[in-house]
């Protein structure tokens, strides 16, 4: 009996390992377009893209229509429910609904909490102090700064920090010293004057 679950289980999960993140990823948008075209409302129909609140929004309607039985997480059953429903089925992709588990049960318990759902679809509960959206600080070259970001939340997405529409996290200067998700450190020398 035991081996007979576990062979289920796998077949839920889709742990054919042919899901590349990359088509994960693309799964997910189609899922977040499609549930945004066919349940929420035209005057908002692709805000998810550029809005958070909307993005929450539209998740929480997934999430709703997702969770069957209202128990307040989405179990392998659900997302086959869903699949026959919405008429999803593996296209190009290897990717099905059931990697939601594979990809975002943190907790291995075969179920996907509103939480973990969030993560999934990237909505971020995120806030930032009024009057600090842009903060000038400006350096002498050869000094050292430190950067900080005042956004507060949880589920934070790594902060990308960026000088003259170029990637600050992604140069790869010598002196520079990405601190615990929020603070930014490097020595003015190691840049070009003038840019």
């Amino acid at each position: 009996m035991k081996q007979e679950e576990n062979t289920k289980t796998n077949h839920w999960h889709g742990t054919d390992d042919n899901c590349r993140l990359s088509d994960y990823r693309r799964l997910k948008t189609k899922i977040l377009d499609l549930h945004d075209k066919r349940y929420m409302g035209a005057n908002i129909h692709g805000a998810h893209k550029e809005n958070m609140a909307a993005r929450k929004q539209l998740v929480d309607v997934m999430f709703k229509r997702f969770d069957a039985d209202n128990d307040g997480q989405i179990d392998a059953g659900e997302l086959s429910q869903v699949i026959k429903q919405e008429g999803l089925s593996k296209d190009v992709s290897e990717c099905t609904l059931f990697d939601l588990l594979k990809y975002n049960d943190v907790d291995d318990d075969e179920h996907l909490t509103k939480d973990e759902f969030y993560t999934a679809f990237d909505v971020y509960l995120l806030t930032l102090p009024d009057g600090q959206e842009v903060s000038v600080t400006t350096v002498t070259v050869g000094q050292s700064v430190v950067l900080t970001c005042a956004i507060a939340g949880e589920r934070r997405p790594p902060i990308l920090w960026k000088r003259n529409r170029q990637y600050l996290n992604s140069l790869n200067l010598e002196d520079i010293n990405v601190r615990p998700s929020d603070f930014f450190g490097l020595r003015m020398d190691k840049w070009v004057q003038g840019t």
